[in-house]
């Protein structure tokens, strides 16, 4: 079976490096966001606000849990190593790929984003966002069994690198 999981901040490249690993590697590329909306009908910015992030975190850390005998490429949500349950699952995948990116770039990636609003972002000053981006590197580093650095890097040449690095 393979399976790889990509954890990194929003904005990462998680979902792009995703979909180019599925098609070259002929696997499925499974998005927990679009499974959390698929399983609640309601977009991640509504869960956030209806519900809470706690309550949000629940459900993601339930997805997970699910996905553990799926075989293909699974990109998360930003803030899945947040629960302590999710970093232990995560742990037991077979290939945890951390995409690290520089926090200057995150932010100029996500200011540019208009199609996915990031609620983290839009919720926190500059300041706040890069304090969260510091608390939460040490906890993908510890989940991820390859780490990879995505900045400045085209998404053929990063998927290649995760091939080669992960071994598949």
């Amino acid at each position: 079976m393979k399976q790889i999981v990509l954890v990194g901040f929003m904005g990462a490249g998680k979902t792009t490096i995703g979909r180019q690993l599925a098609q070259r590697l002929q696997l499925p590329l499974i998005d927990t966001d679009h499974l959390i909306e698929a399983r609640t009908g309601k977009n991640i910015p509504e869960l956030f606000s209806i519900h809470g992030e706690e309550h949000f975190r629940v459900i993601e850390a339930q997805v997970l849990d699910s996905l553990a005998d799926t075989e293909g490429i699974i990109s998360t949500g930003g803030g899945i190593i947040l629960k302590d349950s999710s970093r232990l699952k995560l742990k037991q995948f077979q290939s945890v790929v951390y995409l690290s990116v520089p926090i200057e770039d995150l932010i100029t990636r996500i200011k540019k984003d208009h199609e996915n609003p990031r609620p983290l972002f839009l919720n926190h000053s500059e300041q706040a966002f890069r304090e969260i981006y510091q608390s939460r590197m040490p906890l993908y580093e510890d989940v991820a069994t390859v780490i990879i650095e995505n900045s400045g890097k085209d998404p053929q040449s990063l998927t290649k690198e995760i091939i080669e690095k992960v071994g598949v």
